[in-house]
């Protein structure tokens, strides 16, 4: 589930640092639930699918808070890893560890 999660994630943090073309038909579930992304949906960029935080991890118990000053999104949920993601940057923060998108 680990992995899952990550590999999912960095899916996401890759929403906030490329251009994106929108794509019409992109459906996403999370242990057989769909997931629901209010305001941005999925997108396909230079081959890649990319999807909002938000949305994805709200249905996988994250709470998710925004710090408008450093431009900085922190998941984080009760006995699983806090992630750190950062507007502009090449990498995020899970659990203390530093990964390169």
């Amino acid at each position: 589930m680990k992995k899952f999660a990550m590999t999912l994630f960095l899916l996401a943090f890759s929403v906030f640092i490329s251009m994106s073309v929108y794509a019409q038909d992109i459906n996403v579930y999370v242990d057989s639930y769909p997931v629901s992304f209010s305001s941005q949906q999925p997108v396909i960029s230079n081959g890649r699918t990319l999807v909002p935080l938000r949305g994805l991890f709200d249905l996988m118990g994250y709470e998710i808070s925004w710090d408008a000053s450093t431009k900085t999104a922190v998941l984080s949920r009760t006995g699983a890893n806090t992630i750190q993601v950062t507007i502009g940057e090449e990498s995020c923060t899970v659990g203390g560890r530093s990964f390169k998108s």
